[in-house]
């Protein structure tokens, strides 16, 4: 029997052993985990597939009756016909990234985890990227989290307001 106590901030798990217990809250992290958007440097992309068939990866066949690029999302991401093209080793850090959030977008995942990107892109690069997660965080009500090894970025990022 699963008896889970809930609150906003306040989980208890209950089984009648441990092990029973332990393996409900083992199918919360499951499920939590699904809504997370991981982007990286190094994204988990197919290298033989193409960028369009890896993005849509696992999604319903709506998406591949129509041109993704059409999605409003493709629009606001600036995902087009000619970086769906390129070949996977011939993205551009910025690129890899694009192509990863929107995947996390489409998908809905509420939590967005950049691992360590900030160190491959210059400063107005960062400075889109951090006004990106501003109209994120408004628009689409995610969190983001981010990984960085950066110490300097985490005392300026201080001083913004995300």
């Amino acid at each position: 029997m699963e008896k889970i106590i809930a609150q906003q901030h306040f989980k208890v798990f209950y089984g009648e052993t441990l092990a029973q217990a332990q393996q409900n809250f083992q199918r919360e992290l499951q499920r939590l985990t699904a809504d997370v958007g991981k982007i990286s440097l190094t994204p988990d992309f197919i290298p033989y597939l193409s960028l369009t068939d890896n993005l849509l990866m696992g999604f319903s066949n709506k998406f591949y009756k129509q041109k993704i690029t059409d999605l409003p999302l493709a629009k606001e991401l600036a995902i087009t016909d000619i970086l769906l093209n390129k070949e996977l080793d011939n993205l551009t850090s910025v690129e890899l990234i694009q192509l990863q959030l929107f995947r996390a977008l489409l998908a809905h995942n509420k939590i967005l985890c950049f691992e360590d990107i900030i160190s491959a892109l210059s400063i107005p690069e960062r400075q889109q990227l951090f006004s990106l997660f501003q109209d994120l965080i408004e628009k689409e009500d995610l969190v983001i989290y981010l990984l960085t090894t950066d110490e300097t970025l985490v005392d300026n990022l201080k001083q913004v307001d995300l």
